[in-house]
Parts: structure tokens; C-alpha cells; sequence
């Protein structure tokens, strides 16, 4: 399928975005929702590939009831054309499935809200107003809150940017693409977001968490939860974490290479990645990699049998 399809117009008609809600999405929420009487909200903020999915089954651990995991990204698969979308042009899903995608989300947290549903908002934190204005109607509804907020240095999500696409691709499994800009502006904007979160008063409880999901700090000073998540994200490297990142970077360039698929698109990420690491001269090896027509990839089950190749670009 060409790049620049003109994929389902009918995804901006919110008539059509509610019927979807209440044939599809609405029941499936309702089924994994619980009221409790002091319900909270937890904001759970993070750049791209950050682990916020790690992060968010330790958190809902810690809550007795449960909490409703609210992903804008889960929703996307309700999108019509999605399925094809990762088959057939998974470069272009993000953008395409992203309105309906934000649509449901407020859906969502409207149902948690109305049905005194706790639950869990996952997000990048990219727009801070998101986020306060989201809490101040939390505590408007007098709903417990709770920030929570992965410190990861932006290397580490850079290449978890790249593993999950490549590794998902290559294993046959529908490989969702996160396009770079989306990480580098929400790198940009979390120092601003995490101060705005500490100093806003919204919130009656802060958190920061690692990349493997163990809390870093869980208190209520703002003082701390900005200094320990900026100490954090801002830190260099360990030899452990610069050692992993080079082996799987040498296995992502191999995909890469193998595939064709998004040299373009990942390049400026894995220049990215050699810069955090000290710097290494790419240049001939990217133009390399340019000159090079895409293959054919060779999906595989997850018990190794070949599943039949497409064309992907």
C-alpha cells in the first residue's frame, strides 16, 4: 500500500467514534471496572518506550480494587483501517489512528469518572495542560490523585523506540511504529511538565519510578520528586547500560539492514543513540543502507515456523 492513502474519513465523525465506543470499547471497560468509594486517579507520564507498561502493573498492584488502565495507544486497534495500516504502511499508523485514538481516551477517563472508577491514565506527559487540567477536574470530583513519572535517560527509550518496532516485526507480530518526533518533543517538554506537576498542588501523591518499575521516591515533597527524576534522566550512562545498548543497536542495524523497512524514518534515532554514547561517524554506512531496495521479510510464529513474507517498505 503507497505512503499517503487517504485511509477511513469517517474516523473524524464523532457519530460514528460513539457507535464504535458503545459497541466495542465502552463493554470492555465496563467488564474490568470496579466503584470504590474514595476513587483515585493515577497519572502515569513518561517519554515513549520509557516502560510505562512495566511501570503501570506495579502500580496496580499497590491499589486495593484495582485500577482502569486508560492507554490512548490500546485504543488504536478499534481504528478501522488499523490492522492493515500495520500490514501494509505501519510507518503511517500513528498519525492516522491518533485523533480516534484521543477521542476514546476522554471517553474513558468520562466513564471512569462518572462510575467512581479508579484508575490509571497513561501518557507522555508531552502538554502539561493535559495533565493539570485533567487533575484539577479529578479534584473537582473529589477524586484522590497521584503523579507518577519515569525517570529514564532519553538513550535508553531511544533504543526501546527502535527494539520494539524491529523486534515485533521480525517475529510477526503487528509492529507498531512510534514516530521519533513524538519522542524527542516529549523529551524536550517532560523538565517543564515534571516542574509544572511538582509546584501545581493537584496532586496528593508524587512518584518516580525506574525503567524496571522499582519507585525511585513515593512521598509528597515536590522538592524531591523533581530533583530525583531530574538526577535520573539527565544521568550518563553506566558501563552496564552503554555495553546493552551497543549489542542491541548491532542487532537492530542488522534488522534494518535485512528489511528495509523505515531506514529513513529510524536513522535520525540511531545517530541519536551513537551521539549519547560519544559519537561514531555513520555516514558511510547510512548511505549505504540508503542505496539499498527494501527486502522481503520473512515473518516468523513465536514457535520459529514461517508464516508466509509480505512487502513491507
Amino acid at each position: 500500500m503507497p505512503r499517503g492513502r487517504r485511509w477511513s474519513r469517517m474516523m473524524t465523525d464523532e457519530v460514528f467514534l460513539d457507535d464504535v465506543w458503545k459497541r466495542k470499547i465502552e463493554p470492555r471497560l465496563a467488564a474490568r471496572s470496579m466503584p470504590v468509594s474514595e476513587p483515585v486517579t493515577v497519572f502515569l507520564g513518561g517519554q515513549p518506550a520509557a516502560g510505562k507498561t512495566r511501570a503501570q502493573r506495579e502500580l496496580v498492584r499497590g491499589y486495593s480494587g484495582g485500577l482502569l488502565s486508560i492507554v490512548g495507544d490500546d485504543f488504536r486497534q478499534f481504528h478501522p483501517d488499523y490492522e492493515r495500516l500495520c500490514e501494509e504502511d505501519p510507518l503511517a499508523m500513528p498519525d492516522v489512528t491518533a485523533p480516534a485514538a484521543g477521542y476514546w481516551t476522554g471517553k474513558a477517563v468520562g466513564y471512569a469518572d462518572a462510575h467512581g472508577v479508579s484508575c490509571i491514565i497513561e501518557g507522555t506527559w508531552r502538554n502539561e495542560s493535559i495533565v493539570l487540567d485533567e487533575a484539577a477536574r479529578a479534584r473537582l470530583l473529589k477524586r484522590k490523585t497521584h503523579a507518577v513519572v519515569l525517570a529514564v535517560p532519553p538513550m535508553l527509550s531511544r533504543l526501546g523506540l527502535l527494539a520494539r518496532f524491529y523486534d515485533d516485526l521480525v517475529s510477526g507480530e503487528q509492529a507498531r511504529w512510534t514516530p521519533p518526533r513524538a519522542h524527542e518533543n516529549t523529551v524536550r517538554a517532560l523538565p517543564s511538565t515534571v516542574h509544572a506537576v511538582a509546584v501545581s498542588g493537584l496532586f496528593d501523591r508524587l512518584s518516580v519510578m525506574d525503567r524496571s518499575g522499582a519507585f525511585l521516591y513515593d512521598g509528597t515533597d515536590p522538592k524531591h520528586f523533581e530533583s530525583i527524576w531530574s538526577d535520573r534522566f539527565t544521568a550518563e550512562p553506566t558501563a552496564d547500560e552503554r555495553l546493552m545498548v551497543e549489542r542491541n543497536l548491532a542487532a537492530i542495524e542488522s534488522i534494518r539492514q535485512e528489511t528495509g523497512v523505515g531506514l529513513e524514518e529510524s536513522e535520525p534515532v540511531i545517530e541519536g543513540i551513537y551521539a549519547d554514547l560519544g559519537g561514531r561517524d555513520l555516514t558511510a554506512e547510512l548511505e549505504e543502507l540508503d542505496d539499498m531496495p527494501p527486502r522481503r521479510v520473512q515473518p516468523r510464529e513465536p514457535k520459529g515456523t514461517p508464516r508466509g513474507g509480505r512487502w513491507r517498505r
